[in-house]
Formats: structure tokens, sequence, C-alpha cells
């Protein structure tokens, strides 16, 4: 079994979206994971999922 790599922005995007259908209260700990990487398709995500749920600021 291989591990998630949250840095890989196709890898962070499914991860969020399994979160945000299994987990939904955890989804802002994921959404504030995104924002603090280095990629920056991973941050334009975690503001994409973030608008989607019209969470305040992180």
């Amino acid at each position: 079994m291989s591990s998630i790599d949250v840095e890989d922005d196709w890898e962070y995007r499914r991860l969020v979206e399994l979160v945000e259908e299994c987990m939904p209260q955890a989804l802002k700990i994921f959404i504030a994971l995104g924002y603090k990487s280095k990629n920056d398709e991973i941050r334009e995500a975690a503001i994409e999922f973030k608008n989607k749920h019209k969470f305040a600021d992180q």
C-alpha cells in the first residue's frame, strides 16, 4: 500500500474530495493544509474548495 502525496495536486484534490464526502467536519483541516503548500496548484485547489464551501479565511 502506498501513501498519499499531498504535494501532488492531483492526489491532494482526490484526498479533499474524499474528505468532503466521508468526513466533511475535517474539511477545514485539509483546506488549511493546502494553503500551506509550496505548490501553487495545491494552494489554488484549497482556495477553490474554501470558496465552494464558503468557509471564512483560513
